[in-house]
């Protein structure tokens, strides 16, 4: 969700949905990642996203617990503004305006820039857990590329799904409509090793189909893996006396 200008309301209406633009449907994309090699993940966070000629920047930091299956996400700039991601809900608080809004789904609430992240931890980044059938390889010169036929329930609106690696490397993805054409792509680079895993700081996402066409690229800096959350992530409450309005996704 698009949750970072100062009217959460008025982005429901409209860039709300751009965090969320490659989940074709609200939990067709969703990664069931289960690892025991990454329990908690720390990084600065830098994003740009790009739409119908508008272009938004932020900063801030995001954090992972893999147990407790939560995001949480700062940002400092342009605004302050926390965001919590845990199972079917999305919280996000403002402090300087003491606002709050808590929005339901009907599935995981996640990020796509960082599912994609953590999907790393597996050689198809989850596709098979959600359905997905392997269907070749291919090879060009040296990028490895796999080809992935979607479950039949959503034959009608899905297409193919490619991966491509490099040297073990994720450093693309391509989701296709059932026509062959391209409706996204992901792109990965500026991997890091961490437990026998390359997770990509760079990762950017294009829609290149749909009413809302847009480009989105993020950033990870200083990250630090399995090394225990701030008490003051782990621990943050809204304070009570902050009004927590709910908002149904």
């Amino acid at each position: 969700m698009d949750i970072f200008l100062r009217d959460p309301i008025e982005n429901l209406r409209t860039p709300t949905r751009s965090l969320l633009a490659f989940l074709v449907i609200s939990h067709v994309f969703i990664l069931p990642i289960r690892s025991e090699v990454l329990r908690t993940f720390m990084a600065e966070l830098h994003r740009e996203y790009i739409t119908s000629g508008r272009r938004e920047i932020l900063d801030g930091k995001i954090y992972y617990d893999a147990e407790a299956k939560k995001v949480v996400v700062e940002v400092t700039s342009p605004i302050h503004q926390w965001m919590f991601l845990q199972k079917f809900e999305t919280l996000i608080y403002y402090p300087q305006e003491r606002k709050a809004f808590r929005m339901q789904a009907r599935s995981d609430a996640v990020l796509p820039f960082f599912q994609l992240f953590i999907g790393c931890l597996k050689e198809d980044i989850g596709l098979g857990d959600l359905g997905y059938t392997f269907s070749r390889y291919e090879k060009k010169d040296d990028i490895l590329i796999s080809v992935w036929i979607p479950p039949m329930r959503f034959s009608k609106i899905l297409g193919e799904a490619v991966l491509k690696l490099q040297a073990n490397k994720l450093v693309e993805v391509q989701y296709k409509t059932p026509k062959g054409d391209l409706y996204s792509r992901g792109e990965f680079g500026q991997h890091v090793l961490f437990g026998g895993y390359f997770f990509p700081l760079d990762v950017s996402l294009a829609q290149l189909a749909g009413q809302q066409k847009s480009l989105e690229r993020v950033t990870y800096s200083n990250p630090v893996f399995n090394r225990p959350l701030p008490p003051s992530i782990r621990e943050f409450k809204i304070p009570e006396d902050v009004p927590v309005k709910n908002v149904l996704w």
